[in-house]
C-alpha cells in the first residue's frame, strides 16, 4: 500500500491523505472522495481515468484533483 495525499482545488481544508494498493485507478478514488466529474493529475499532467495510478505514484506524492472544463469551443 501507497500513502499519498490528494489536495482538491477550490475546496478549503486540509488535503486528503489516502492508501492505494495495485491497480487503484483514478475513477477508484474520486469515487471514494466523492468527487463527481474531477480529474486527478501529476505534475501538470492529467491521469487517465483507468489508468493504474498506483505504477505512477511513490509513496508520499501530492496529487491534485480538480474539476473537468472544456477550453476553445
Amino acid at each position: 500500500m501507497k500513502k499519498i495525499t490528494i489536495k482538491v482545488a477550490g475546496r478549503e481544508g486540509m488535503p486528503q491523505d489516502i492508501g492505494i494498493n495495485p491497480g487503484t485507478t483514478p475513477r477508484d478514488i474520486c469515487r471514494q472522495l466523492n468527487l463527481i466529474d474531477y480529474k486527478l493529475s501529476k505534475d501538470s499532467q492529467v491521469i487517465d481515468d483507468a489508468e493504474n495510478i498506483y505504477q505512477l505514484v511513490s509513496d508520499g506524492d501530492k496529487i491534485f484533483a480538480t474539476t473537468n472544463c472544456e477550453v476553445g469551443k
